[in-house]
């Protein structure tokens, strides 16, 4: 068996030089806290706008392929032969309402024009949109109300 006995010329890994020579060294200075808590500040104040801003296109997003997907459902439901073809009505989120005038979740409902509607709001039961994304349900035709963001491609 091989012991390892502690003598003059080897050392233990416990005997650490560079920890007993800089005894002083403590931890950061408060310039280099302040530094690094500046530095953070300045990044997530770069970083929160640009968040806030891709989640506005990811609801815009969502709101486009629920509106397709309304017209799709539409499209199936008649030609499959469906005599009174309706579509799930999208829910409500924090951006977007789909207010549905006329009969609910009916495709071609002549009190609504075939018109669904993605009203962007503010969440908290605004009565007026900021803008609108529309689809006729019968012939597909994309519409929108008011200025839109430069991003929004609805064609």
């Amino acid at each position: 068996m091989n012991f390892f006995y502690l003598t003059k010329n080897n050392k233990s890994f416990l005997d650490n030089e560079y920890a007993l020579k800089n005894k002083d060294n403590k931890g950061f200075s408060l310039v280099e806290l302040v530094v690094v808590i500046a530095v953070l500040a300045i990044l997530s104040a770069v970083a929160i706008p640009a968040f806030v801003g891709v989640q506005e296109r990811a609801a815009v997003e969502v709101a486009k392929q629920f509106l397709l997907n309304a017209f799709k459902e539409c499209l199936i439901k008649d030609a499959g032969g469906d005599t009174n073809p309706t579509y799930i009505i999208p829910p409500n989120n924090k951006y977007f309402e789909f207010p549905d005038s006329g009969n609910d979740g009916v495709c071609f409902s002549p009190s609504s024009g075939n018109i669904l509607t993605a009203a962007r709001t503010d969440g908290n039961g605004q009565t007026v949109s900021y803008y609108n994304i529309n689809i006729n349900l019968k012939t597909g035709e994309k519409s929108t109300d008011r200025t839109i963001p430069s991003y929004l491609n609805w064609e």
